[in-house]
Protein backbone atom coordinates (compact mmCIF):
# COMPACT_ATOMS: atom_id res chain seq x y z
CA UNK A 1 0.00 0.00 0.00
CA UNK A 2 1.72 3.35 -1.06
CA UNK A 3 0.56 5.47 1.82
CA UNK A 4 3.05 7.59 3.53
CA UNK A 5 4.29 6.83 6.35
CA UNK A 6 3.09 9.29 9.60
CA UNK A 7 5.48 11.20 11.15
CA UNK A 8 6.49 10.16 14.92
CA UNK A 9 4.45 13.91 16.14
CA UNK A 10 1.48 11.94 15.07
CA UNK A 11 1.74 8.35 16.51
CA UNK A 12 -0.69 8.85 19.58
CA UNK A 13 -3.55 9.47 17.46
CA UNK A 14 -3.10 6.43 15.38
CA UNK A 15 -5.00 3.77 16.25
CA UNK A 16 -5.90 0.27 14.35
CA UNK A 17 -10.00 -0.43 12.73
CA UNK A 18 -11.17 -2.11 10.30
CA UNK A 19 -12.71 -1.00 7.00
CA UNK A 20 -15.02 -3.15 5.20
CA UNK A 21 -13.74 -5.87 7.68
CA UNK A 22 -9.78 -4.91 6.43
CA UNK A 23 -7.23 -3.96 9.48
CA UNK A 24 -6.13 -0.57 8.09
CA UNK A 25 -4.23 2.36 10.40
CA UNK A 26 -6.19 5.21 11.10
CA UNK A 27 -5.38 8.91 11.82
CA UNK A 28 -7.36 11.12 14.12
CA UNK A 29 -7.68 14.61 12.85
CA UNK A 30 -10.02 17.05 14.70
CA UNK A 31 -8.69 19.82 12.24
CA UNK A 32 -10.19 18.21 9.23
CA UNK A 33 -13.52 18.38 8.46
CA UNK A 34 -14.19 15.55 6.16
CA UNK A 35 -12.56 11.50 6.49
CA UNK A 36 -10.70 10.03 3.64
CA UNK A 37 -9.01 6.91 2.64
CA UNK A 38 -6.19 6.89 0.36
CA UNK A 39 -7.10 5.40 -3.75
CA UNK A 40 -4.71 2.52 -3.35
CA UNK A 41 -7.11 1.08 -0.49
CA UNK A 42 -10.12 1.73 -2.51
CA UNK A 43 -8.42 -0.13 -6.08
CA UNK A 44 -6.27 -2.69 -3.77
CA UNK A 45 -9.83 -4.17 -2.72
CA UNK A 46 -11.95 -3.11 -5.34
CA UNK A 47 -14.38 -1.21 -3.69
CA UNK A 48 -17.01 0.96 -5.66
CA UNK A 49 -15.85 4.21 -5.87
CA UNK A 50 -17.94 7.24 -6.92
CA UNK A 51 -16.87 9.83 -8.42
CA UNK A 52 -15.92 13.43 -7.29
CA UNK A 53 -13.57 16.35 -7.56
CA UNK A 54 -13.44 18.08 -4.26
CA UNK A 55 -10.84 20.48 -3.50
CA UNK A 56 -9.35 19.72 0.08
CA UNK A 57 -7.12 22.83 1.72
CA UNK A 58 -4.48 21.04 4.57
CA UNK A 59 -3.70 23.29 7.04
CA UNK A 60 -1.63 25.70 4.77
CA UNK A 61 -3.84 27.58 2.22
CA UNK A 62 -0.60 26.94 -0.09
CA UNK A 63 -1.44 23.35 0.38
CA UNK A 64 -4.37 21.38 -1.16
CA UNK A 65 -5.41 18.25 -3.37
CA UNK A 66 -8.41 17.15 -4.93
CA UNK A 67 -10.74 13.66 -4.57
CA UNK A 68 -10.76 11.41 -7.15
CA UNK A 69 -14.88 9.93 -5.57
CA UNK A 70 -15.91 8.49 -2.33
CA UNK A 71 -17.21 5.67 -1.08
CA UNK A 72 -19.07 4.26 1.39
CA UNK A 73 -17.84 1.57 3.74
CA UNK A 74 -18.44 -0.25 7.23
CA UNK A 75 -15.86 0.52 9.58
CA UNK A 76 -15.30 -1.23 13.47
CA UNK A 77 -13.25 0.23 16.09
CA UNK A 78 -13.09 -1.73 18.89
CA UNK A 79 -16.76 -2.58 20.07
CA UNK A 80 -18.36 0.58 17.78
CA UNK A 81 -19.53 -0.16 14.14
CA UNK A 82 -20.11 2.52 11.69
CA UNK A 83 -22.54 1.32 8.74
CA UNK A 84 -23.04 3.23 5.56
CA UNK A 85 -19.81 5.84 6.41
CA UNK A 86 -18.34 8.04 3.64
CA UNK A 87 -15.34 8.06 3.19
CA UNK A 88 -13.17 11.00 0.24
CA UNK A 89 -10.50 9.17 -1.76
CA UNK A 90 -7.78 11.70 -1.30
CA UNK A 91 -4.37 10.58 -2.46
CA UNK A 92 -0.99 10.71 0.13
CA UNK A 93 -2.22 10.53 3.20
CA UNK A 94 -0.55 9.69 6.21
CA UNK A 95 -2.61 6.83 7.41
CA UNK A 96 -5.07 3.92 5.57
CA UNK A 97 -7.43 6.67 6.82
CA UNK A 98 -7.99 10.04 8.32
CA UNK A 99 -11.25 10.22 10.42
CA UNK A 100 -12.16 14.01 10.80
CA UNK A 101 -14.72 15.94 12.44
CA UNK A 102 -17.74 14.20 10.54
CA UNK A 103 -16.88 10.84 12.35
CA UNK A 104 -15.98 12.62 15.26
CA UNK A 105 -18.49 14.51 15.60
CA UNK A 106 -20.91 11.23 15.83
CA UNK A 107 -19.36 11.14 19.50
CA UNK A 108 -20.35 13.28 22.24
CA UNK A 109 -16.44 13.40 23.56
CA UNK A 110 -13.50 12.02 22.39
CA UNK A 111 -10.50 11.20 24.17
CA UNK A 112 -6.75 10.80 23.07
CA UNK A 113 -4.47 10.31 26.11
CA UNK A 114 -1.01 11.92 25.32
CA UNK A 115 0.84 11.02 28.22
CA UNK A 116 2.08 15.20 28.93
CA UNK A 117 2.48 16.28 32.54
CA UNK A 118 -0.04 18.68 32.98
CA UNK A 119 -3.91 17.74 33.23
CA UNK A 120 -6.51 17.80 30.90
CA UNK A 121 -6.97 20.46 28.39
CA UNK A 122 -10.59 20.95 27.61
CA UNK A 123 -12.01 22.67 24.86
CA UNK A 124 -15.85 24.06 25.92
CA UNK A 125 -17.84 26.36 24.73
CA UNK A 126 -16.73 26.09 20.97
CA UNK A 127 -20.09 27.83 19.08
CA UNK A 128 -21.17 24.83 16.03
CA UNK A 129 -19.25 24.66 12.94
CA UNK A 130 -22.61 24.07 10.96
CA UNK A 131 -25.05 26.75 11.27
CA UNK A 132 -27.69 27.39 8.83
CA UNK A 133 -28.20 31.46 8.21
CA UNK A 134 -31.28 33.24 8.90
CA UNK A 135 -33.51 34.55 6.09
CA UNK A 136 -34.77 37.81 7.91
CA UNK A 137 -37.43 38.90 5.66
CA UNK A 138 -38.24 35.65 4.07
CA UNK A 139 -41.45 35.63 5.30
CA UNK A 140 -42.68 39.63 4.01
CA UNK A 141 -44.67 39.85 0.78
CA UNK A 142 -43.03 41.10 -2.66
CA UNK A 143 -45.12 44.25 -2.06
CA UNK A 144 -43.68 45.42 1.44
CA UNK A 145 -42.13 48.51 1.33
CA UNK A 146 -40.16 49.57 3.90
CA UNK A 147 -41.46 53.23 6.41
CA UNK A 148 -39.45 55.68 8.07
CA UNK A 149 -40.81 56.45 11.89
CA UNK A 150 -39.33 58.15 14.72
CA UNK A 151 -38.33 56.54 17.94
CA UNK A 152 -39.03 57.09 20.86
CA UNK A 153 -37.49 57.46 24.35
CA UNK A 154 -38.60 55.60 27.18
CA UNK A 155 -37.81 57.32 30.38
CA UNK A 156 -38.77 56.23 34.25
CA UNK A 157 -41.01 59.43 34.41
CA UNK A 158 -42.45 58.19 31.31
CA UNK A 159 -44.41 55.30 32.26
Amino acid sequence: MSVAAAPNCLTRPVASILVNRIPLQTLVDIGSSGSCIPPTVVRNHSWELQPMDLKITMASISLSYSTTGYCYVSTQYKHMKYEHFKLLVLPNLCAGVLLGDGFLSLHEKVKIPLGGHLGTFSLCGLPAAKTESLLLFSKLSSDCRPTATKSQRHTPEKE
